[in-house]
């Protein structure tokens, strides 16, 4: 993808509590993404190659196949992380495809949400994890 499609892809993860899991140390996460494509071309993305790499551990997303999403529409994949800790939402992470040069988010969810805007602060500089937005 080239940079002004990059910047014209939005991401937006949603974490909920796995209640399925033994929650008596700390929480644990799940995690959901929604993609919306406001560039001209349809865009393809494997399903296993997103990446939330949070300093406790880094988790490799499930699912197979390709997701495509067509131009000026949104698709998204429940459960796309299973088994995040606490710690691992709370900003020091990042949400990335392939590698770290695709940063999609930073894992510093705010009411459980955290988008591909958490990337720059409103002047348009790069923001650094854990960091608040500024």
């Amino acid at each position: 993808m080239s940079k002004a499609d990059k910047k014209n892809t939005q991401f937006k993860f949603t974490l909920s509590q796995d209640e399925t899991k033994d929650n008596t140390a700390d929480p644990v996460y799940m995690v959901s993404m929604k993609v919306t494509n406001k560039t001209n071309k349809t865009i393809k993305f494997h399903k296993d190659k997103f990446i939330f790499d949070s300093p406790e551990k880094k988790i490799i997303s499930s699912g197979d196949g390709i997701l495509s999403v067509l131009p000026g529409k949104s698709k998204t994949i429940d459960q796309m992380f299973d088994d995040v800790p606490e710690q691992g939402t709370l900003g020091d992470g990042v949400i990335e495809y392939l590698n770290s040069s695709n940063k999609l988010a930073y894992s510093q969810f705010d009411n459980n949400v955290a988008t591909s805007a958490n990337l720059k602060n409103n002047d348009g500089t790069i923001h650094a994890p854990g960091d608040p937005v500024q």
